[in-house]
Order: C-alpha cells, then structure tokens, then sequence
C-alpha cells in the first residue's frame, strides 16, 4: 500500500492540517458538487490569498482556523448551518457522504 503524499496535506493551524488520503485516481469516480458549494462561494472568496484557484488549485487557500472564522463573521456566514445543509444535499443525491465527513465538521 502506498503512503500518503503529505505534501498535500492542507494546513489549517499552528502544527495542524486536514491529512492528504491517497486514491487511485484513474478508477476514482469524479462527483461534481460545484452547484452545491455554491452558498459558501464567498467565503472560498475570502480564503484565495496566496494565489488564484486557476492558477494554484487547492494551494490558493488559506485554511486557517481563524480566518475561516474572521471572513465567516464578516459575511455574516453561519458556516456549520451551510455545511449541514450542502451534506445533506450531496447525501440525499449520492449517499455515503455524511460518514466521510461527520468528524471534520462537527
């Protein structure tokens, strides 16, 4: 079995990061959830700091704890109520999401 990249991992605070799980991306089946993102679109807004999301993907973000929570207060943005309602949504359409991400949200 192949290790996990860590070079992906995704920081989100001090000696904290959302930990890179490899797949096998040729057999992997692609979900596009954009339109149900959608409501958090202003946040992934205020989070692209380092770069553009064209440009540098994933790496354009900042995931900080903190300022998640600062551009979520500036928005107005009740972050856990979005995140409930977009799982629910991509469970009722493909099933088995919840499970995956039950920990990382609540």
């Amino acid at each position: 079995m192949a290790q996990a990249n860590h070079n992906y991992d995704i920081p989100i605070g001090n000696n904290e990061v959302i930990k890179w799980v490899d797949f096998d991306m040729k057999n992997a089946k692609i979900e596009y959830i954009d339109d149900e993102i959608l409501p958090l679109k202003a946040l992934f807004d205020g989070l692209e700091l380092a770069c553009v999301r064209g440009c540098c993907g994933i790496e354009a973000f900042s995931f900080k704890q903190e300022l998640i929570h600062e551009t979520a207060i500036q928005l107005n943005l009740k972050i856990k109520d979005e995140l409930d309602n977009i799982i629910d949504t991509i469970e009722s359409k493909r099933g088995c999401f919840k499970n995956c991400v039950t920990d990382f949200v609540t």
